[in-house]
């Protein structure tokens, strides 16, 4: 005997958790819910899941997290019309040594300053539902020099310098470094991003700027202006824009550099809330700690393209054992999923009908189900598009 609470037959239409930080929408989560929008205040994320920071609640009252104590991932609903912080997760043993560390200091759980909010791992994946702007990942030296060097700002020669290193972790960890931590004092900050925010906008609107250039020239330019005092806006120039359509997606590992822009997406990550932010926000920032857990290496891309597998069934192929994420388009007839584990769907268009062999329950869109273990096979159907949670397959993660 486990202790495990009792499982509800289900499918089990589940109550979620909007959290209203200030870089959240306004529109798109309350319309889709169809509620009145805008609201009064930022919906920025539908938490699906049984993290304590946000548990989802079955109908007979009982929190998700007590049925799935154990669940894997936390699947949730962004929509931001700001960016978020510059950021990075910790890996396991780092999100383990780090929240031991701030339950031994007594920090409680929901002070500004605590980092670590669980002892998980955060790998995680965003697929857009709308355009969708990302930083992600260091970019090659040579082409972060390339783009400081079109600035002409005195203000960056020593960012200059360290990207002439020839070995390239050196070059980035020293770039980023005295980004972060060079620019000591606001007032500093502010007259070298004046100077940085001029450039980048001429660039950015010059006809005979490469395309992809104006791209990072124009978020580095207005970023210089919404967060002045903040050396972080110079991240576009280290960091790969990403720009997704709808259905693309991006994977991000422990220890990935990384902020979302502007945009809305179905995310998926382990089951956790560990943020070691940089800038780019006015939550707690802890610059040291994110030195020592960002991964200073040239990164490619990591855009996620949808696999198709069955006739309206898409994969997101992802390197973790934490879950897995299908997208399913229902178009009148049943389709099929075989995944194990609890599994969580989440509407996204259109009405859909979830069902195994206990029952069913449709889903408008912004609303999510819960499937427990004992279930076999999922059918999803009616007319509409969903994406489906799972545990991952074993392996590195």
């Amino acid at each position: 005997m486990t202790g495990r609470p009792a499982r509800p037959e289900t499918p089990q239409l589940l109550d979620t958790v909007v959290q209203h930080y200030a870089w959240g929408s306004r529109t798109l989560i309350p319309a889709l819910l169809g509620l009145p929008a805008p609201a009064a205040e930022p919906w920025a994320e539908l938490w699906v899941g049984a993290h304590p920071g946000g548990p989802s609640t079955l109908p007979d009252g009982r929190s998700l997290a007590e049925v799935e104590p154990e669940l894997p991932y936390l699947l949730k609903l962004l929509s931001a019309v700001e960016p978020l912080s510059l950021q990075a997760h910790p890996d396991a043993e780092q999100a383990r040594a780090g929240f031991a560390e701030e339950e031994a200091a007594g920090i409680a759980f929901e002070a500004p300053q605590r980092v670590f909010k669980d002892p998980n791992a955060k790998p995680e994946l965003i697929v857009a539902l709308t355009p969708f702007d990302a930083m992600c990942g260091f970019r090659d030296p040579a082409e972060a020099r390339r783009l400081v060097a079109g600035l002409s700002c005195p203000e960056l020669r020593a960012m200059l310098e360290a990207l002439d290193q020839e070995d390239s972790r050196a070059a980035l960890t020293t770039a980023f470094t005295l980004e972060m931590l060079g620019l000591s004092g606001a007032d500093r900050t502010g007259r070298v991003l004046a100077s940085v925010a001029g450039a980048a906008a001429r660039l950015a609107a010059d006809p005979d700027t490469d395309p992809d250039d104006s791209v990072v020239y124009g978020w580095l330019a207005r970023l210089a202006v919404t967060h002045r005092g903040d050396a972080s806006a110079l991240a576009p120039l280290l960091l790969n824009v990403v720009h997704l359509e709808p259905g693309s997606g991006v994977f991000l590992p422990a220890g990935h550099l990384h902020a979302y822009l502007a945009g809305a997406g179905v995310e998926i990550m382990g089951n956790s809330d560990n943020v070691v932010r940089g800038g780019l926000t006015p939550k707690h920032v802890d610059v040291p700690r994110l030195l020592q857990i960002v991964r200073f290496d040239p990164q490619p891309v990591p855009v996620i393209r949808p696999r198709r597998v069955a006739d309206g069934v898409d994969v997101y192929d992802v390197p973790v054992s934490q879950f897995s994420l299908h997208r399913v388009h229902a178009l009148g007839a049943p389709v099929t999923l075989a995944l194990g584990g609890p599994r969580l769907v989440l509407c996204v268009a259109g009405v859909v009908e979830v069902w195994d062999a206990a029952g069913s329950v449709s889903l408008s869109p912004g609303r999510a189900a819960y499937v427990s273990p004992s279930s076999d096979q999922l059918v999803i159907g009616g007319e509409g598009t969903a994406f489906v949670a799972a545990p991952g397959r074993p392996g590195p993660g």
